[in-house]
């Protein structure tokens, strides 16, 4: 089974990605804070981590390295509100996969919720 670690403090968020990967037969975990997403990341093994930016105890990209090493090697996505290019392009040298930007087209996954 996949595993999937949702790191971001938005509960909307959250419930949005638990609810496709869940329909598309994944487990998911979610943090809300970078120490319990650093806890989470280290005590098991996730195929696919999404990531947001910022974090109310602070900047997603400030645990990238940890990440990208982890044994299991996830794919690391990063998702954020803030449409900042030197934040994505420093995500993607830093081993990030992919970089999506907040709001989500909620109109394009209707249905799936």
């Amino acid at each position: 089974m996949i595993r999937v670690l949702i790191i971001d403090d938005d509960p909307e968020i959250c419930l949005f990605f638990e609810t496709i990967f869940e329909k598309m037969g994944c487990e998911t975990v979610t943090a809300k804070r970078i120490n319990e997403a650093k806890k989470l990341s280290t005590s098991s093994n996730y195929d696919i981590i999404l990531l947001d930016l910022e974090l109310p105890d602070g900047n997603g990209l400030d645990i990238m390295p940890d990440l990208v090493n982890l044994p299991s090697s996830p794919e690391i996505i990063i998702i954020t509100g803030t449409g900042d290019a030197r934040g994505a392009e420093i995500a993607f040298k830093n081993g990030a996969w992919d970089f999506v930007q907040k709001p989500l087209a909620h109109v394009a996954f209707q249905g799936l919720i």
